[in-house]
């Protein structure tokens, strides 16, 4: 379930709407919950070691997404934090490494923010290139 949204300002944009559900195995944010929730999905190693997903086109063809975990003092899963868009955007490789750091900062600070261990991120975001996203 989307619980917050940020209105961005250009004009083509994904549509996600606050209250609303989306199914869990769609998406980078289900992903994310998938791969962090207890106990531990099989399947998700990937995920939990680089503390982010992304997702194109598989909740709606024309969206991408990347999404990364955000913890609480406890070390256990609190959400997901999520950037969306139109695919053809986020399907740029430069593009999607600036979403995927931006989530992740984000993520780091959230996590921070609750009083969970926040170091993990760093290593995340540090080790992210653009040619990851080719």
């Amino acid at each position: 379930m989307a619980l917050f949204r940020v209105e961005p300002t250009r004009a083509v944009r994904a549509a996600v709407q606050v209250g609303q559900e989306y199914a869990i195995t769609q998406g980078a944010s289900g992903k994310v919950l998938l791969a962090f929730s207890q106990p531990l999905s099989v399947g998700y190693d990937q995920i939990r070691d680089q503390l982010w997903a992304a997702s194109y086109g598989e909740r709606d063809p024309e969206t991408a997404s990347v999404a990364a975990p955000v913890f609480g003092v406890t070390g256990e899963l609190q959400g997901a934090l999520t950037l969306s868009g139109p695919r053809d955007r986020l399907a740029q490789p430069e593009a999607m490494y600036k979403a995927c750091c931006q989530v992740l900062e984000a993520a780091k600070e959230g996590t921070h923010a609750l009083g969970g261990e926040s170091h993990r991120f760093g290593i995340g975001i540090e080790a992210l290139s653009v040619g990851r996203f080719v």
